[in-house]
């Protein structure tokens, strides 16, 4: 693709060298705007016309490079959020179970014996420390529905 690109890039100053270099001293007339000029150099036309399209790719090439520094930036970040939170489930031991942690939800202990139920105000478990997924009800009997199905985070 590369050398394809040279080789039009090529041709192109080709062509507009052999256009200039018979057209030396041809002079034309050009209307700017409301302003008329009668006497304008061929080759003076030429130039600008190039020099307007090399300004106008620069343009768009910066406007490219800062869109894509700009969404490499929010995907390293993605990158590091994840890997995170990948690091937090590798530092588990084996087999230790990740239990779904609800703010606000009683836990349920046992109560010692000769004190009444009532008396007592069940504990709240602490805020989770880490990500956490619970199960829904619809999801919980699908078979197809693993870790590497895709279809929920895991």
């Amino acid at each position: 693709m590369r050398l394809l690109v040279i080789a039009m890039t090529l041709l192109l100053f080709i062509g507009i060298l052999t256009f200039t270099m018979t057209n030396l001293d041809t002079r034309v007339g050009i209307t700017l705007m409301k302003t008329v000029y009668p006497d304008v150099r061929l080759i003076a036309i030429v130039f600008m016309a190039i020099l307007t399209g090399i300004v106008y790719a620069s343009v768009i090439g910066v406007a490219e490079g800062v869109s894509l520094r700009l969404s490499n930036r929010r995907l390293q970040r993605e990158i590091r959020r994840l890997e995170a939170e990948l690091s937090f489930y590798r530092g588990r031991p084996a087999g230790t179970p990740v239990e779904p942690d609800v703010p606000g939800e009683p836990v349920v202990e046992q109560q010692p014996a000769g004190t009444a139920a009532e008396e007592q105000e069940p504990a709240v478990r602490p805020l989770a420390s880490a990500p956490v997924y619970t199960e829904d009800e619809g999801l919980a009997g699908d078979p197809g529905d693993d870790a590497y199905s895709g279809r929920r985070a895991v």
